[in-house]
């Protein structure tokens, strides 16, 4: 696992290791499709990682993450999809959590959201020195920041339509930001892939990702603009 990092760029390992920690199997969990939910929350409570082998896990409760610097890896891409309107994965108010490798699928009826990092209120032990990290994470809908978070920084993330059901629906953005100094999106886009309409890329900014320009991305390097 390696370990945060500030005002860099370019590979990590050219003078040698990258730094970081190794986590050994045997401090993770290693789920399979068949397992329940409790089982898993059962092990990441007394303080296991997770590891997610191939397959589609349905989720009607979520899946909590509540210590700090716990791992979610997922292999092949492991799907989470929700269950009756569960959210399939919550993350707590703690720092160095890293999730990666996942895919979080909505079901049929409507979730709040499909991942939730931190709580609405209340006291907190996150740190922006060990921060969580979403890596190789996706999503079927689009990218919401909580209107009460004051820093977050998103780096090369893109949101697609597709809309086969119904082509008339407009979403009005693929993200939706605080607009609040330490809130910095990067490298954003949104794109479309045959059917539907995202009206803006970013809280009402950027153009419309339309029929008129199917797999063609609508790409804003910053927001808010320097």
């Amino acid at each position: 696992m390696p370990d945060a990092r500030k005002n860099t760029r370019g590979i990590t390992w050219a003078n040698g290791v990258t730094p970081g920690r190794t986590i050994p199997i045997s401090d993770f969990f290693v789920a399979k499709p068949s397992d329940s939910v409790r089982e898993i929350n059962s092990q990441l409570a007394r303080g296991k990682n997770l590891l997610l082998t191939p397959g589609v896990y349905d989720i009607a409760r979520s899946i909590e993450v509540k210590w700090p610097n716990q791992v979610v890896l997922g292999l092949g891409h492991a799907t989470l999809t929700a269950v009756n309107g569960a959210t399939p994965l919550e993350v707590g108010d703690v720092p160095g959590v890293v999730v990666a490798g996942v895919t979080v699928d909505a079901g049929l009826k409507e979730s709040p959201v499909l991942l939730r990092v931190g709580k609405k209120r209340g006291w907190s032990w996150s740190s922006p020195h060990n921060p969580t990290t979403l890596s190789d994470v996706y999503f079927r809908a689009g990218y919401k920041v909580g209107n009460r978070v004051k820093k977050h920084t998103l780096h090369g993330a893109g949101v697609y339509v597709f809309n086969q059901n119904n082509p008339a629906i407009h979403t009005e953005n693929g993200f939706e930001v605080p607009q609040t100094p330490g809130v910095k999106l990067r490298h954003i886009m949104t794109v479309n892939l045959g059917a539907g309409t995202i009206d803006h890329v970013v809280n009402g900014v950027g153009d419309a990702a339309d029929t008129t320009k199917v797999g063609q991305p609508v790409y804003i390097k910053e927001y808010p603009a320097p």
